[in-house]
């Protein structure tokens, strides 16, 4: 009985022998065709990985070179496997990493949530943000885990991604958030006080006086417009660098507002005792562009130009087009103080002027060149300053896309006559309106309360919207004036309301307020308010919209 027990003995051996071969055969047959990356071995000190070279090359070279962290991590959480961006984001050598705890180099607050990813992910992926690193060096990192499952355990492998550059970039964002909010606050706490002066200052037109007090007066007015001015400039460089900016584009003659801007500055060059030449083709240019936003880059030329000019000096202003090239150029030339080559290679940067010391003594932020480039480039153009040095000149070059004229016989509607303040209509000249001014500042809800009134028509006053809207139903205004920035309840508020009642819904709503971004024109829009006016605002504009009622 012996042999044949030893006959079948021997027969399992060899069966067990041959399917062992043909395993090892498979192996290797699978390790040529590079089907194998690693081998998994059995040793004293527990299962080894052993790679091989030829397989994994090629991933290799992909993994130590990519700008993320990649690991193999065992079940207790040993590294078993980093690459050298990993051992930089957990802050030690490569060779102090391998082998090491995933633990050692995660903070204390993360431990659970890396348990939680070694343990429960046995057939997922899985994601978390953590902080990696050590004494004091952390770094914010996003991991994401694939598990390995292998014949006695598994391994989880991890790519490490560094949020610094993310964080950055949230930290900036919610700065130029903060940033527009504040400058946003600012316009509005600036823009009360100077439409309070404004106000006041036609009030006082009405009244007479003698050569001094008019003088003082329009000395007052000026400087207003000028603070309202830097102000405009400062909050319009904030809107073009966060692309805040809109433009309203429409076809318009470029001539023509060459024309009409420069007879604008005539009484401003007279008095500085510099000259103005307008020089201008005799065919019509047409544009597709935003009417005021050009006038305000044409603006802010012509005031550089006769700012930095002494008397007797020369400015010319100048329109060419380019038919085969569709394109329109606009010249500015001066005989001023010039600029060297270091100014000019910053000249267009926030906050650049010319030499410091000639420049405090002329005024001005340095903010009219950078503004001029911003509202040029939403245009499609270009914007060009050349200057041979100091006190020899500057020319500046604004070149447009012009827009199809299809009307080539139109003639030019040019203006004749220096643009000048009207005055105020007296009140024979207006049918009255009743307007409700809602205004929380007292002393601005007063003074455009006298300036409607001036204007000839009936104001009552509210100074929070719950106010208003009690008013509303005795009062029954045609026209209401409402600041955005109201206690209890806001401007936009205020207007959904008021378009809800059957006694208000066909009033002209007017936000009238020191908040100008193109944000709160967009919600002014939304919440019913007719037109949106940005404070100061001038008798003129106010007196054309209270007219225009029918």
């Amino acid at each position: 009985m012996n042999a044949p027990r030893k006959a079948e003995e021997s027969l399992d051996e060899h069966q067990e022998l041959r399917a062992r071969l043909e395993e090892a055969e498979e192996l290797l047959a699978a390790i040529r065709s590079g089907a194998v990356d690693a081998l998994l071995v059995d040793g004293p000190e527990g299962p080894q990985v052993y790679t091989l070279q030829g397989a994994d090359q090629t991933y290799r070279v992909f993994i130590e070179t990519m700008n993320e962290g990649a690991a193999t991590i065992g079940a207790d959480g040993t590294i078993v496997y980093c690459n050298r961006r990993f051992a930089e984001l957990a802050g030690a050598p490569l060779e102090q990493t391998l082998g090491q705890s995933l633990y050692d180099f995660v903070a204390e607050a993360d431990a659970p949530r890396i348990a939680e990813l070694l343990r429960e992910h046995t057939d997922a992926d899985g994601h978390a943000e953590i902080s990696l690193g050590q004494a004091g060096r952390i770094v914010p990192v996003r991991l994401s885990t694939r598990p390995m499952p292998l014949l006695n355990g598994r391994l989880v492998c991890l790519v490490a991604t560094d949020l610094r550059g993310e964080k950055l970039r949230e930290r900036l964002a919610e700065q130029d958030r903060r940033k527009d909010e504040f400058l946003a606050m600012l316009g509005h706490e600036l823009r009360n006080p100077l439409a309070i002066i404004h106000n006041l200052i036609q009030v006082l037109r009405q009244k007479s006086g003698d050569q001094q007090t008019v003088e003082m007066r329009d000395l007052i007015e000026e400087q207003t417009l000028h603070m309202a001015r830097l102000l405009d400039d400062l909050l319009d460089v904030a809107r073009l660098n966060t692309g805040k900016i809109r433009l309203e584009k429409g076809r318009l003659e470029l001539g023509a507002l060459l024309s009409g801007t420069a007879q604008a500055f005539r009484k401003d060059f007279a008095e500085s005792g510099v000259s103005l030449d307008l020089d201008l083709p005799a065919v019509p240019v047409y544009l597709n562009a935003d009417r005021t936003r050009l006038a305000q880059v044409l603006g802010n030329l012509l005031h550089n130009a006769n700012k930095f000019t002494d008397r007797g000096g020369r400015v010319s202003l100048s329109l060419s087009a380019d038919p085969d090239a569709r394109t329109a150029t606009v010249t500015v030339r001066d005989s001023g103080i010039g600029m060297d080559r270091e100014t000019l290679q910053r000249v267009f940067e926030t906050f650049s002027q010319a030499d410091r010391s000639i420049a405090r003594t002329r005024g001005g932020l340095g903010l009219g060149l950078a503004l001029v480039k911003g509202l040029v480039d939403l245009h499609g153009g270009e914007v060009s300053v050349v200057s041979e040095g100091l006190d020899r000149g500057t020319i500046i070059t604004i070149r447009l896309p012009m827009h199809e004229d299809g009307e080539s016989h139109e003639r030019r509607v040019a203006s004749g006559e220096p643009e000048r303040r009207t005055g105020l209509p007296t009140p024979s000249q207006r049918r009255a309106r009743r307007v409700l001014i809602i205004d929380d500042n007292r002393n601005g809800a007063l003074s455009t309360q006298l300036l409607v009134q001036l204007l000839g028509h009936v104001a009552e006053v509210a100074y929070d919207g719950p106010a208003a809207l009690e008013k509303v139903a005795q009062y029954k205004p045609e026209v209401v004036l409402c600041d955005i920035g109201l206690p209890k309840m806001d401007g936009y508020e205020v207007a959904r309301l008021l378009r809800q009642r059957a006694d208000c819904r066909d009033a002209l709503l007017v936000a009238l307020s020191g908040y100008g971004m193109e944000e709160d024109k967009r919600r002014s829009r939304e919440a019913g308010f007719d037109l949106h006016l940005v404070k100061p605002v001038h008798p003129d504009k106010l007196g054309e919209i209270l007219a225009s009622l029918r």
